[in-house]
């Protein structure tokens, strides 16, 4: 995986790191502890991407984390709201990538306070490639991007994200 860390407040270029296999790299430089605000990408292979934006917070998290389950052709968001507060969370899904009929593309996502859901999403309509963005409605600066393609071990199709195919004579 290559991690790039970019600090939104201008302060430093961004960071690159190159990680093999079972490798763990900590940086404990990458938040700038004395801003308030983070921006996290990482890059890996075949199309695997995260990218974390926000800002501490001392009332609690929300926090989110997505789960690849390829027996099932799925991803799996896993949403707490760890906050005092109700939330709601902006879910959309890549037009390039289709989800299976009857999910919806883009939902509004409520979570009460202490809240725990899962959001499945069958990936089958998009040959296992995904690209997911949340959002927080009260934080504009708040996202969680994940994109990526679910391997099962079968051979797949391109990414239909790398753009149509123009054909010129």
């Amino acid at each position: 995986f290559t991690i790039h860390d970019y600090a939104p407040y201008g302060l430093s270029p961004p960071w690159h790191y190159t990680l093999v296999a079972g490798e763990r790299h900590t940086a404990a430089h990458w938040n700038h502890k004395d801003k308030e605000a983070y921006d996290l990408a990482v890059h890996g292979p075949n199309g695997f991407y995260r990218h974390f934006r926000g800002r501490p917070s001392k009332d609690g998290y929300i926090r989110v984390a997505l789960r690849e389950d390829p027996s099932a052709g799925k991803v799996v968001l896993n949403l707490r709201n760890d906050t005092t507060a109700e939330a709601t969370l902006n879910l959309s899904v890549d037009p390039r990538y289709p989800v299976t009929a009857g999910a919806a593309r883009q939902q509004a996502l409520v979570l009460k306070a202490g809240e725990a859901r899962e959001v499945a999403l069958d990936l089958a309509a998009s040959d296992l490639w995904y690209d997911i963005s949340l959002g927080n409605a009260a934080d504009a600066d708040i996202l969680w991007r994940y994109a990526g393609h679910v391997e099962t071990g079968k051979p797949s199709r391109t990414d239909p994200g790398i753009g149509a195919m123009v054909l010129t004579l």
